[in-house]
């Protein structure tokens, strides 16, 4: 099982004093930082879920090695991995909770991007503001695979802890779990990518706009 790794955002974008060009640039601006500023504890909150997938692949792999054989061996480690699941569950829900407020800060963007009067600023700013959203609804889908690997890991658990289970039927769901993580690979990649693409569209609106900007070490 591959861990999601999430790309930051650039919320460390900062303007400088005595650059602020014409009103409706600076709102859009402030909008675009202040969605950056809520996501700030977003990848503090991925740090941990890493952490707890090495963690979990370590378990995982005991289980699989040990429980086939012998499922007693392996009952204190199926218990501590089934907790470590809900706590991936409840990281996963701060996660949400964390870039659906960013999202409602964005709202507010396309208020100001109407009124931008020179037309290729105002297409580079709509096409900044819908890669934010095509970005968020990345990260639901990403969520939802994720969701769905958990459950399916859960299960598999589960299967683990019966005397009776058939080999068989373990090995269907080990298959299944593992080609759940195999999505969520695939999406954790998209949405670093649309991620990429947001902060490259911005640095450039912010640029065209006559901004002068610059990265703060994080």
């Amino acid at each position: 099982m591959k861990g999601v790794k999430l790309a930051a955002i650039a919320l460390t974008i900062t303007l400088l004093s005595g650059c602020f060009g014409p009103k409706q640039e600076e709102e859009v601006y402030t909008v675009f930082e202040n969605a950056a500023k809520q996501e700030a504890s977003l990848y503090q909150e991925a740090a941990e879920l890493e952490k707890l997938e090495v963690k979990n692949q370590e378990l995982y792999s005991k289980i699989l090695k040990d429980g086939k054989q012998n499922n007693e061996a392996v009952q204190a480690t199926i218990e501590e991995a089934l907790q470590e699941v809900s706590e991936r569950e409840s990281i996963l829900q701060k996660e949400e909770t964390l870039l659906q407020a960013a999202q409602e800060k964005m709202t507010d963007a396309k208020l100001y991007i109407d009124k931008i009067e020179n037309s290729e600023l105002n297409k580079r700013a709509q096409k900044t503001e819908e890669l934010y959203r095509e970005r968020f609804e990345v990260f639901k889908e990403m969520h939802k695979v994720y969701k769905t690997a958990l459950q399916s890991e859960k299960e598999l658990y589960t299967m683990l802890k019966e005397k009776t289970q058939k080999l068989k039927e373990v090995n269907d769901k080990v298959v299944a779990v593992n080609k759940n993580y195999v999505k969520v690979s695939e999406w954790n990649t998209k949405f670093n990518d649309v991620t990429a693409k947001y902060n490259n569209e911005k640095l450039s609106f912010y640029k065209q706009a006559g901004f002068k900007v610059k990265k703060k070490t994080s």
